[in-house]
């Protein structure tokens, strides 16, 4: 599993899509934490260029709730369902 977090796209580097696939067809997860400010929907870009078929974007609104979200994605991660 892969975790990826930031408050932006990509703006150099290798292209995040083509890693992305390659990630998925070796069954590798990849999972990401959105920081969004101010409406800039990086959720939608981690969703589009990120994370693969089977990982998930969980959204912080802000710095300031980056901590509920990485809590809210720990357990998403960490808790059997039902317990």
């Amino acid at each position: 599993m892969i975790d990826v977090s930031g408050d932006g796209a990509s703006n150099s580097g290798i292209e995040t899509s083509n890693q992305s696939r390659r990630a998925g067809r070796l069954g590798i997860q990849i999972n990401g934490v959105a920081i969004d400010i101010m409406g800039n929907s990086i959720s939608e870009y981690y969703r589009r260029f990120v994370v693969t078929p089977d990982g998930f974007v969980m959204t912080s609104t802000g710095f300031a709730d980056y901590p509920r979200t990485i809590r809210a994605k720990l357990l998403r991660e960490l808790v059997v369902p039902g317990s």
